[in-house]
């Protein structure tokens, strides 16, 4: 799973991805505007050959964002002491056990 999250202070004013609207309006009629932030995605079964996100932002700072790749289980690192799970054993039941996360953030 392929996470993308825009910084708390950017505004993003549309969204789309492989040319389909990424982006949810408001409900709230009191806005006065139609941008939305701390915009995010979670993108599942992401292809080898990537996609394409376009972001629509206002223009009056520096665009940043943070992508987090998610991918189950445990890398295996040389010199480790850590042992495989024996075969009666599960993982928690949480949707945070047994993954290996992997983040970059970007500033343009």
């Amino acid at each position: 799973m392929i996470s993308i999250y825009t910084a708390p202070d950017i505004e993003v004013i549309d969204a789309t991805v492989e040319g389909k609207r990424a982006f949810r309006e408001s409900r709230d009629a009191s806005r006065s505007s139609s941008s939305i932030r701390n915009w995010g995605l979670q993108f599942y079964a992401l292809p080898v050959e990537g996609v394409e996100v376009v972001l629509k932002t206002k223009a009056d700072k520096p665009f940043k964002m943070l992508v987090v790749d998610r991918s189950y289980g445990l890398p295996d690192l040389a010199g480790s002491t850590a042992k495989t799970r024996p075969d009666y054993m599960i993982p928690t039941p949480y949707g945070v056990s047994d993954v290996t996360l992997v983040a970059k953030s970007f500033t343009f």
